[in-house]
């Protein structure tokens, strides 16, 4: 399922750009983001009447984790020219997180379900917010991006939703959400 959602991102991503590129020009830009995880985990109900809440909420308590990951999606914006220098756009999008590394304050990473790697925790996003460019020279722009995003469940919430659903018990997965924040410097290029 992953490889088909980052494999349709990509081919979008392409054929996004080629239209695009074709009729207003190509930008090209670097810069970094900063992102929070809330929610998410798992609901599990075992028999008896009991409920037993099993969340990563749960287990931030006791660890605090360090993910890293690689992000490739499509964010459709439709911007507004405030000045000659600012211009201000919201945003709608997806992306897929993958996520490369993902240890505890010790840099192990915590095993106990799935297969063991950081991919385990990689997920499907859909994000809504706004941005603006500042102009600080010709075609030369800073950006700053605020989004929220809603994601889906990753593989390890899924397995640990497998893993007592095989027990016999009623286990549900949550989304997740959290924010994103993007600072980075734009360059737009003319095509001729």
């Amino acid at each position: 399922m992953a490889k088909k959602c980052l494999t349709i991102l990509v081919i979008a991503a392409l054929a996004a750009g080629g239209i695009f590129a074709q009729e207003f020009g190509i930008s090209v830009g670097a810069g970094g983001f900063i992102g929070g995880d809330f929610g998410g985990g798992v609901d599990i109900k075992v028999g008896g009447g009991g409920k037993m809440k099993m969340s990563s909420e749960i287990y931030s308590q006791d660890m605090d984790w360090s993910i890293m990951s690689r992000n490739i999606g499509i964010l459709v914006k439709y911007p507004f020219l405030i000045d000659s220098k600012l211009l201000v756009f919201p945003l709608l999008g997806i992306d897929y997180q993958i996520v490369t590394s993902a240890k505890d304050k010790d840099g192990n990473y915590w095993r106990y379900y799935g297969d063991g790697g950081p991919g385990d925790f990689s997920a499907l996003w859909f994000k809504l917010g706004g941005g603006l460019d500042f102009a600080v020279a010709e075609k030369l722009y800073l950006r700053f991006e605020a989004l929220y995003g809603i994601r889906l469940a990753n593989k390890y919430e899924n397995d640990v939703k497998d893993l007592y659903e095989s027990m016999g018990a009623d286990a549900t997965t949550r989304l997740g959400h959290g924010p994103a924040v993007k600072l980075a410097v734009r360059r737009d290029f003319a095509l001729h």
